[in-house]
């Protein structure tokens, strides 16, 4: 078995500090949830934050417990109150999250940001370079750690080392407004191997290196880009995530799941379910979902009283003005929705103000008749398949899903593309999906569990790992190589 040293910006468990003393918790956010499965097909050790700015025997000896837990090694890096200020809070957060989502607005370009997103870098290096001797393959997650390799080469230069950005990356046109853009790309560029979500993420990426570089080799290969920079070889390629499709069906059929599905089956007797599961963010497109869900009502008011639109929505854990600014909105616009449509004891807007446990999310997914998702920009978002792994075989469940999502890539045969933006057209694919031929409904939702089934986590990590060993890879997805109109389909 390839043992595989994994590298993400936090551990699959975070720690608190509270009253009674210390806090473990899962990591919130679809990163963890998908790559803490690869620990079940190859021998892994993790390197990443444990949650707390400091790092005391007792916190390594809580670590080392939860470890033979999970049956992950897990190796923590500490960081202080500084680095998790300037380079979480600030570069990653609210640097490159806003940009490469295209909301270059909330974008704030500091050089002490800067400074400390460099500083990081180095330190989860020297961790790595401690801890690597034994293993085969590097293999490092997300927007966090585009600068890493150049630290690790310095002292192991024969090592292999792997990227998977999970989020979008952004085209030219967004990626020049950063003052250290060149440095960013050539950071990217020490990778061995360097995975993308979409044909869309790629191809910006390479754009952004025929605009800033002219001595370099950009050749197409059959399905990979080989790039020649210097002396370094980077090939890049898109590796499209999934889920493990056996945790969620598997999770459907257990009691304790079915028994929460028919308690809010009870709870909703005689209403149709549209249930959304989001994280807190702008790129969520929450605002715009609401108000398409408002022009449903206004539009078909026959289904007021018949219809309810659930969205779990969690905490974001990024700190910044406008997450704050987005709560409020977010819940003002379901309060004014809630207070026009509302009769006797019926609200069409039910908000679940938490993160969900995993059983009864499962059971939300499973009891739904429509899962919506908006994003505005997202990088795969898993919900999507989550959301079609919980249904039952033969069930009524339709995806909407926003054309802006690297799933709809990927899933857009059978799921319903929208244009979050688009009102009054959003609200025309709900009443259509409730008129919908069952049968049809049906067959659109086994076709997106069949292909899901295929294309999981498991086909996701082998995929990756055997691109990396140089081997033919299996089957894979057919993948739009655009953004995937609902016009031209």
């Amino acid at each position: 078995m390839k043992r595989v040293l994994l590298v993400s910006a936090i551990l699959p468990i975070v720690i608190k500090k509270s009253n009674e003393g210390f806090i473990i918790k899962k990591s919130p956010g679809g990163l963890i949830r998908a790559i803490e499965q690869v620990s079940k097909f190859m021998d892994v050790s993790w390197i990443g934050w444990h949650g707390y700015s400091k790092l005391t025997s007792q916190i390594k000896d809580i670590i080392n417990n939860e470890s033979q837990k999970e049956k992950i090694n897990m190796i923590p890096v500490e960081l202080n109150k500084d680095e998790i200020i300037n380079f979480f809070h600030g570069f990653s957060n609210i640097t490159l999250w806003p940009l490469f989502h295209e909301f270059v607005d909330y974008a704030l370009f500091e050089e002490k940001y800067w400074k400390f997103y460099k500083k990081v870098n180095k330190k989860f290096a020297q961790k790595i370079v401690e801890n690597c001797n034994n293993f085969d393959f590097i293999w490092v997650h997300d927007y966090q750690f585009l600068l890493l390799p150049k630290y690790i080469k310095k002292i192991k230069k024969d090592k292999k080392i792997g990227f998977f950005l999970h989020i979008p990356f952004p085209n030219p046109e967004l990626f020049i407004r950063l003052p250290w853009r060149e440095s960013l790309l050539k950071g990217l560029l020490d990778y061995d191997i360097l995975g993308f979500q979409s044909y869309n993420d790629l191809e910006n990426f390479i754009n952004c290196l025929k605009l800033f570089f002219e001595d370099i080799t950009i050749n197409y290969e059959k399905d990979f880009y080989k790039i020649v920079y210097k002396e370094n070889v980077t090939k890049a390629k898109i590796f499209p995530i999934s889920i493990d499709y056996q945790k969620y069906e598997k999770a459907k059929d257990l009691e304790i799941t079915k028994k929460i599905a028919n308690n809010l089956l009870d709870i909703y007797k005689g209403k149709k379910i549209v249930f959304c599961a989001d994280r807190l963010d702008f790129t969520k497109g929450l605002l715009e979902k609401i108000k398409s869900y408002e022009t449903f009502l206004e539009k078909y008011p026959q289904f007021i009283g018949k219809i309810v639109f659930i969205e779990a929505v969690s905490k974001n854990i990024k700190k910044a003005k406008v997450y704050k600014e987005l709560e409020e909105k977010f819940f003002k616009e379901c309060e004014r929705v809630n207070e026009k449509f509302s009769k006797n004891s019926y609200k069409p807007i039910v908000v679940l103000d938490k993160r969900l446990d995993f059983n009864t999310l499962v059971a939300y997914y499973n009891v739904a008749d429509i899962c919506y998702v908006s994003s505005i920009k997202d990088g795969m978002n898993l919900v999507s398949k989550e959301f079609i792994a919980s249904k039952e075989k033969d069930s009524f469940g339709a995806l909407i899903l926003s054309e802006f999502t690297g799933a709809a890539q990927e899933l857009y045969k059978d799921a319903y593309l929208i244009n979050p933006f688009d009102y009054d057209r959003n609200s025309d694919i709900i009443y259509k999906i409730l008129n919908e031929n069952k049968d049809l409904i049906k067959e659109k939702l086994n076709s997106l569990q069949n292909h899901i089934k295929k294309f999981d986590i498991k086909w996701w990590s082998e995929s990756y790992i055997r691109f990396v060993d140089g081997q033919t890879l299996k089957d894979s997805p057919s993948l739009l190589k655009k953004i995937p109109l609902h016009e031209r389909l």
